[in-house]
């Protein structure tokens, strides 16, 4: 099934492929996860596709109805690539983990935030270009005492773009995007604007701020592209976004 998915009775445009699977196995007893066996043919298909494929896993005799969801392409970059390297010659299934949390109705955000996926990649390539062009002028700055109040101006420009990344730093509901907008993004403008217009401030500490601003931001590009450290969470810890 492919669907599109609507808000407060509008298109968004963003779609879900559902790879839908019945179970006549109990799982409200289970606490973390519940295990599926999938064709690994199934899996190397969802690889294709750039929109989100979701093994959809229904408990036939379920009441009240509900489904619970698992996002492959996700997964297999951060679980099987990682734990079983070699999955793919696997002939016929592989067993995947299932988190109870992902069920639906319930978790609609999620399964928001999971559709917003190919808008989100195309956003990070803007912020991988916006972090470059930071980093440039970053030690444009950092060559003289004096400030250049031009390239400052310019990296002010580029933390607002950064900022008005919809898919990255628009979402209300993503912590990690909430915490960067609030903690990063948001007092290196404030101390880079205070530099540019308050002759009287403390420059040299608003610098420094602003410095550790940029740091923090092309760190947090690195660290959330980098699926070892996603698997890494997820083994420690059992966060994903899968």
């Amino acid at each position: 099934m492919i669907i599109e998915l609507f808000e407060e009775g509008c298109a968004t445009g963003t779609f879900l492929i559902l790879q839908i699977k019945g179970t006549s196995v109990k799982i409200e007893n289970r606490i973390k996860e519940l295990k599926f066996d999938i064709p690994v043919r199934t899996l190397i298909y969802s690889e294709l596709f750039i929109a989100p494929v979701l093994l959809v896993v229904c408990p036939i005799n379920l009441n009240p109805i509900k489904f619970y969801y698992l996002w492959l392409q996700e997964y297999i970059r951060v679980v099987l690539n990682h734990d079983r390297p070699t999955w793919r010659n696997n002939k016929a299934t592989i067993r995947v983990s299932i988190p109870v949390n992902n069920y639906m109705p319930g978790n609609e955000k999620h399964l928001f935030f999971i559709a917003n996926f190919p808008n989100r990649l195309f956003d990070w390539t803007q912020l991988a270009r916006i972090c470059m062009n930071i980093k440039f002028y970053e030690s444009k700055l950092l060559e003289t005492p004096e400030i250049d109040y031009v390239i400052l101006e310019k990296v002010i420009n580029l933390l607002e773009e950064a900022k008005n990344l919809k898919s990255i730093f628009g979402d209300q509901n993503w912590k990690w995007s909430n915490y960067m907008r609030k903690n990063v993004i948001e007092p290196g403008l404030e101390a880079a604007n205070l530099i540019l217009t308050n002759s009287s401030c403390d420059k040299f500490k608003a610098r420094i701020k602003l410095y550790s601003c940029i740091e923090s931001l092309i760190a947090g590009l690195s660290v959330n592209n980098d699926y070892r450290y996603s698997n890494l969470l997820w083994e420690t810890k059992g966060d994903c976004n899968f």
